[in-house]
């Protein structure tokens, strides 16, 4: 009889206990299904952020349009301020290329957890930001020569339609070879009817500010050979200018010479535009600088200038020839602008008078230390042209440190090289690349790192170069870094 007490004793103990846990295992329970609803919930959020933010930045550094193109995106998504929903779009400090969107649920759907949790919110946030193409050439407000005397040694080149390919301009000219002047008897596949584009950035402190941008020795004029003159101009070369306005879509490079923003008869002083049939107007242009246009600045961001011997109107494509220049933007202020080459740059290079054993160096591209561990791919058109000597031509990191590289003819197998130091011109007078792309391929270092000087190089070697025969050649460098222009970037 006690025994059976007992029992019963027991069983009054156990189901309350059992009932107990019951209701502790139903919390958790349902505290699982809230919780995995929240976690849904947040990655949808978060989808909808990274959204926002990637169709926002290439509007930047238009905060407005950012914001409208980032917000009707989230709206796509689900997503529209108002109730509990709260999108958040916001300029980072210090670059203008990045957006940063957050999106906050104040009150997501609870179920069970509403017994020991009142509210529950959720933010996600997202950051994208876009990357242009690297500069190119110069890291300050000109490029090339400032003078007759310049010891740069350097100057942007536009070559005639009807040039062959081979004297190192792959895009104006419509020869592979075989020019009259007038028709060809191969034509080129690489080639375009918009020349070459250089960019003008206009920082923040610049607004309301006079920017002027020059030209030296806009025109062609037939010069004397290679050696006794520094810009060899030859012959016959018409030649555009016309300055853009900064256009509302940084990354569409097709808007950036919209009719739209250009600045033909807008400028304070100077035209805007110049059309430059061959040899003309030389007290105007020939050994010296003239002023394309002086605007007050509306808008900090950068402006474009187009340079081309194509497509000009009112004249008919003709011309065998390549035209030498250079190039100055200033501010009336004492920050100045940076003047660089976009996408692809047109130069020609030329020693003068000089024999021996001969370098030279040049700005090739800033690279700057977000790209540590990326490939950076260097491509020149046609190096090594001259007429004595042997010729190398070298990468250097910032500081002028070496750096390993894999190169060779565009299509070959490349090799490796470490470092970088390439033959373009045999002692016998070969020119390697004749007429053709050297691609070359570098793995930036994961610890790459720079502060002031994140300018990579170029560094010419001309070896037993003899007197009346120097170096000259003319080129087009591209730079690239591999990845997505448009990316996400952590919050």
């Amino acid at each position: 009889m006690r025994l059976a007490a007992s029992r019963r004793s027991e069983r009054g103990f156990v189901i309350p206990l059992l009932a107990l846990s019951m209701v502790v295992l139903l919390i958790f329970c349902g505290f699982a299904v809230d919780v995995g609803g929240w976690y849904a919930r947040a990655a949808k959020i978060q989808r909808a952020a990274d959204a926002a933010a990637l169709a926002g930045v290439v509007w930047m550094p238009d905060f407005t349009s950012a914001t409208a193109a980032a917000t009707t995106a989230a709206t796509r998504n689900g997503f529209t301020t108002g109730g509990n929903i709260t999108v958040t779009v916001s300029a980072v400090p210090g670059n203008s290329h990045q957006l940063r969107v957050s999106i906050t649920d104040s009150k997501v759907d609870q179920y069970f957890s509403k017994l020991a949790i009142n509210n529950e919110s959720i933010t996600r946030t997202s950051v994208a930001e876009y990357v242009l193409p690297v500069p190119l050439g110069s890291p300050d407000n000109t490029l090339g020569n400032q003078s007759n005397s310049d010891s740069k040694n350097l100057w942007a080149s536009i070559s005639g339609p009807y040039t062959d390919k081979s004297n190192g301009d792959p895009y104006s000219t419509k020869c592979t070879n075989g020019s009259s002047g007038s028709n060809c008897s191969q034509t080129n596949n690489e080639d375009r009817d918009t020349g070459y584009l250089y960019s003008i950035d206009v920082p923040a402190a610049g607004v309301g500010q006079n920017l002027t941008v020059q030209v030296w020795d806009a025109g062609n004029y037939a010069r004397a050979n290679y050696a006794n003159v520094e810009d060899a101009d030859n012959g016959s070369v018409n030649t555009e200018f016309e300055l853009f306005k900064p256009s509302g879509t940084p990354l569409d490079s097709s808007t950036y010479t919209d009719s739209g923003y250009s600045l033909n008869g807008k400028c304070t002083s100077g035209a805007g535009r110049w059309i430059i049939a061959d040899g003309a107007s030389e007290s105007t242009y020939e050994n010296k600088f003239a002023t394309l246009c002086t605007v007050n600045v509306p808008v900090a961001g950068i402006y474009h200038l187009q340079v081309k011997s194509r497509s000009i109107p009112g004249i008919s494509d003709s011309g065998n020839g390549w035209n030498q220049f250079s190039l100055k933007a200033t501010l009336t202020g004492t920050t100045q602008p940076a003047l660089y080459g976009y996408g692809d740059l047109s130069l020609f290079n030329n020693l003068q008078g000089q024999s021996g054993n001969l370098t030279a160096t040049f700005y090739l591209a800033r690279i700057d230390p977000q790209y540590a561990g990326k490939t950076l791919s260097v491509s020149l058109y046609d190096p090594g042209d001259g007429a004595s000597g042997t010729y190398y031509v070298n990468i250097l990191k910032p500081g002028g440190a070496t750096v390993g590289c894999s190169y060779g003819i565009r299509g070959a197998t490349p090799v490796a090289a470490s470092p970088c130091r390439i033959l373009t011109r045999t002692s016998s007078g070969t020119n390697t690349y004749n007429g053709k792309w050297l691609d070359i391929t570098i793995a930036v270092p994961t610890t790459y790192t720079c502060t002031t000087d994140c300018w990579w190089k170029v560094l010419y070697e001309f070896n037993g170069v003899t007197r009346g025969s120097s170096p000259n050649d003319r080129t087009v460098w591209t730079a690239t870094i591999t990845g997505d222009p448009v990316h996400l970037v952590n919050a």
